[in-house]
C-alpha cells in the first residue's frame, strides 16, 4: 500500500471542492448542494404532533451532503456492537464520535474533508485558520450549534486547570489562540504558523473542540453559577470539576446535547448494555435528501468476558467486529463459523510498527530505576535479552517479524536498521552490556544489584483488556530474569492504568504500537516526548505540555527532537517538513528510547451481512484516525431479509 501525505496547505480560501481533487478516489463522495426532504419513519409522528420542527428545518440550510457508499437508503434497525466495559470511553469516541469533528479524514485517511466546517481560509503566513460554519446547525435539543460553543470549549475548558486534561486536549494550540468574529466563523489564530492544524483537528482527541454545548455545560462552571461547588458537593462529588466531567462526556450524559448521529440513553455507567438513539436534528444527509443517519440506533452489549464475546459473535448476534475477538488465535474458528454467524470478512491494515511496545520510565521516581532505564546501553541490553520469535510463536501465532518502534516498510520513511535494530536474540551479548554497564554485581540470588546496593526490582504495568499483552508480559519477564534483571508485572483497569502513567507513577508499561504510518508525521509521539502514550519519559511531557507533575526539562538527546518537532509544526513546505521528520527519526533512532516486539501482519474485521453501505476495500486501523470513524457511520444501512 502507497502511503501519500496531505499537499501543502493553500493559502487564501481553502474549499470543499478544493480538496476533492485526490479524494474522489475514495467512497464515500460528497456534493456540496442539496436539501433535506425525508426523515426516519420513527420521527414521523413527532413532526406531525408539532413536538419537532419539520426536517430543513432541524438540519440548516447547509447540510452536509454523503454518498452512500452502496444502494442501501433504508431506515430502521440498530446497530448491535460488543463492548469491554465501562473503561472503554475512547472507543466510542472514535467509534461513535467521530462524525462531530470540525474537520474529519476521508475514509482512507489520505485527505483532509469538511465536516462541521464547511470550508476554511488560511492566511498566505499559515498562522490563521479561519473556519466557516454550518448556517443553521443545532444540537440535538434543537439549540443552535455556533462559534460560541467552539469559543467556550477553547475559554473556558481548555485554559482550565481544574478540568480533567484529557477533555482539554489543548496542546495543539500551543501558542496559539480562538476568537470567533461572527456565529459562524471561528478562527485559529497563532504566533507561529502551524502546519500541523488541519491534520490534528482530523485526528480523535481534538474533535473535543466541538463537544462542549455552552448553552448546557455552563451551568456545571463557578464562573457562570456560584452554587456550582456546592451543588456538586450536595451530590457527593468532590467539588463542580468532578460533577462538569461527568456531565461533558457524550457517552455518560443522556441529558447532554450532541451534534452526532446517535446520543445516549443508557451510559456507560450502565453494567449490561450502553444505548444510543437517533439525533433528530443530525445534520448530514444522503444525495436524495434522506436525513442521516440511516440507522436508529446503537446497541453495545457490555461483555467483559472475550470467550463469551466471541462465541455471541459465532452465533451472529453482533453487526460489527473490529477489535477485542479478531485474533490470529480466533480466527481459524471464525471462518469456519462464517455460515452460521451470518458475517463477512474485510481486512484491516494496522497504522501500528509492532503489537505492543515496551517503555521504560527513564524519569522513574525511584533514582535507581531512573539511572538504570536512562542508560542506553541497558535498554539495548534489554532488547538482545527479549526472545521476540517465542513471543511471535507464542501469542501471535506465529505471525510478524521482529520490529522496533519505526515506521512500517509501506512508509515512504521506512529505515530498516531503525526497524531491526537490536532484534536479535542474544543473551550471551545483553550480559556482557549489562556488565559493562556497571549492571555486573549480583546478590545471593542472582539479582543484578542497582547503584542503591539493591536488587534491581521494576513493575511493567499492563492493561487488564490488552489480553495479547497481558499473555506475553509473563515471556518478557522470563527473559529479563534469565539476565538477572528482576521484573513483575501488574494488570490495571484502563482508568487507574491512565492515572498512573500520566501520574508519573509507573516503572515500566506495555503500551500499543504508534507510529508506524501517517500518523507519525501528524503526531510523533512514539518518538518524542510530547504526549502520555510516550510514556518512556512521562516528566519531559508534563514539561513540554507545561501540565502535571514531576515536570522535568529532557536531556539534550531527548531536546533536539522536540526541537524539530518544534519546527516541523510552523513549517508548510511539505519537503521541508518531511526532511526535519527524517532527522527527528535519527535522533529518536539514536536515542533507542522503547522497544518494539513485531510487526503486525494485516489483519482483519467482520460484518454482519444485514449491514449495508460499509467499505469493501482495507481499512486502516490507527488511533489517530478514529476507527471506524472516518467511513461515515451514520450511512451505515441494516437491511433485514
Amino acid at each position: 500500500m502507497n502511503v501519500r501525505f496531505l499537499p501543502r496547505p493553500r493559502r487564501g480560501r481553502m474549499v470543499a471542492l478544493g480538496l476533492f481533487t485526490a479524494a474522489s478516489l475514495f467512497l464515500p463522495t460528497y456534493v456540496f448542494a442539496q436539501s433535506a426532504k425525508a426523515e426516519a419513519p420513527m420521527l414521523d409522528p413527532l413532526v406531525a404532533a408539532g413536538t419537532l420542527p419539520p426536517v430543513a428545518e432541524r438540519v440548516g440550510e447547509e447540510p452536509l451532503v454523503i454518498t452512500p457508499l452502496g444502494d442501501a437508503r433504508t431506515y430502521g434497525g440498530s446497530l448491535r456492537v460488543p463492548l469491554s466495559g465501562a473503561s472503554d470511553g475512547s472507543h466510542m469516541r472514535k467509534f461513535l464520535g467521530y462524525e462531530g469533528g470540525l474537520v474529519s479524514w476521508d475514509v482512507m485517511a489520505q485527505n483532509v474533508v469538511p465536516n462541521v466546517a464547511k470550508s476554511w481560509d488560511v492566511s498566505p503566513d499559515g498562522t490563521t485558520y479561519t473556519f466557516h460554519l454550518r448556517k443553521g446547525m443545532k444540537w440535538s435539543d434543537g439549540e443552535p450549534f455556533t462559534s460560541a460553543d467552539i469559543l467556550f470549549w477553547y475559554e473556558d475548558v481548555s485554559q482550565n486547570p481544574d478540568i480533567l486534561p484529557e477533555l482539554r486536549t489543548d496542546a495543539f494550540m500551543k501558542g496559539g489562540k480562538v476568537v470567533a468574529p461572527d456565529p459562524e466563523t471561528v478562527q485559529f489564530v497563532f504566533e507561529q504558523p502551524n502546519a500541523m492544524l488541519l491534520y490534528t483537528l482530523a485526528t480523535t482527541g481534538p474533535d473535543w473542540v466541538t463537544n462542549f454545548p455552552a448553552h448546557y455545560l455552563k451551568q456545571f462552571l463557578p464562573k457562570y453559577n456560584p452554587d456550582a461547588d456546592t451543588q456538586a458537593k450536595a451530590e457527593g462529588l468532590g467539588g463542580w470539576p468532578a460533577k462538569f466531567e461527568n456531565m461533558a462526556f457524550f457517552y455518560q450524559n443522556p441529558e447532554k446535547p450532541t451534534i452526532f448521529p446517535w446520543q445516549v440513553v443508557r451510559p456507560m455507567t450502565d453494567p449490561q448494555q450502553v444505548t444510543f438513539t437517533r439525533n433528530p436534528y443530525f445534520w448530514k444527509v444522503d444525495t436524495d435528501g434522506n436525513q442521516l443517519p440511516y440507522m436508529d440506533g446503537v446497541d453495545n452489549e457490555v461483555i467483559g468476558d472475550y470467550e463469551v464475546m466471541l462465541l455471541k459473535t459465532l452465533n451472529g448476534e453482533f453487526d460489527w467486529i473490529g477489535r477485542y475477538v479478531n485474533t490470529l488465535e480466533n480466527k481459524p474458528v471464525l471462518v469456519e463459523g462464517e455460515e452460521r454467524s451470518g458475517m463477512e470478512f474485510f481486512d484491516i491494515v494496522e497504522a501500528a510498527p509492532t503489537y505492543a511496545t515496551i517503555h521504560l520510565n527513564q524519569t522513574d521516581r525511584k533514582p535507581a530505576l531512573r539511572e538504570f532505564f536512562a542508560n542506553k546501553n541497558v535498554r539495548i541490553a534489554l532488547s538482545h535479552g527479549l526472545d521476540r520469535q517465542k513471543i511471535i510463536d507464542l501469542v501471535f501465532a506465529g505471525q510478524g517479524e521482529p520490529y522496533q518502534v519505526a515506521p512500517r516498510p509501506e512508509s515512504e520513511f521506512y529505515d530498516e536498521e531503525m526497524a531491526k535494530q537490536y532484534t536479535e536474540f542474544d543473551p550471551d551479548l545483553a550480559n556482557k552490556m549489562l556488565d559493562e554497564a556497571g549492571y555486573d554485581k549480583k546478590d545471593a540470588d542472582g539479582w543484578r544489584l542497582g547503584s542503591d546496593g539493591q536488587p534491581i526490582s521494576f513493575v511493567l504495568t499492563v492493561r487488564v483488556d490488552r489480553k495479547p499483552y497481558v499473555d506475553l508480559a509473563p515471556l518478557v519477564v522470563e527473559d529479563w530474569a534469565a539476565l538477572g534483571v528482576k521484573a513483575d508485572f501488574r494488570t490495571l483497569e484502563k482508568a487507574a492504568y491512565l492515572n498512573q502513567r500520566d501520574n508519573n507513577e509507573h516503572d515500566g508499561i506495555i503500551e500499543d504500537g504508534d507510529g508506524g504510518m501517517i500518523d507519525a508525521l501528524i503526531f510523533p509521539r512514539a518518538y518524542v516526548p510530547i504526549q502520555g502514550d510516550g510514556a518512556w519519559g512521562t516528566a519531559w511531557i508534563a514539561w513540554y505540555n507545561k501540565v502535571g507533575p514531576d515536570q522535568e526539562a529532557p536531556p539534550p538527546e531527548y531536546q533536539r527532537g522536540l526541537d524539530l518537532w518544534d519546527k516541523m509544526r510552523v513549517t508548510g513546505d511539505t519537503a521541508a517538513q518531511k526532511d526535519l521528520f527524517r532527522q527527528l527519526l535519527a535522533v529518536s533512532k539514536d536515542n533507542f528510547q522503547s522497544m518494539g516486539i513485531a510487526l503486525p501482519i494485516p489483519g482483519y474485521g467482520m460484518h454482519s451481512k444485514r449491514l449495508h453501505n460499509v467499505p469493501a476495500q482495507t481499512i486502516i486501523n490507527s488511533n489517530s484516525f478514529g476507527f471506524p470513524g472516518p467511513m461515515q457511520l451514520s450511512q451505515w444501512s441494516i437491511v433485514t431479509p
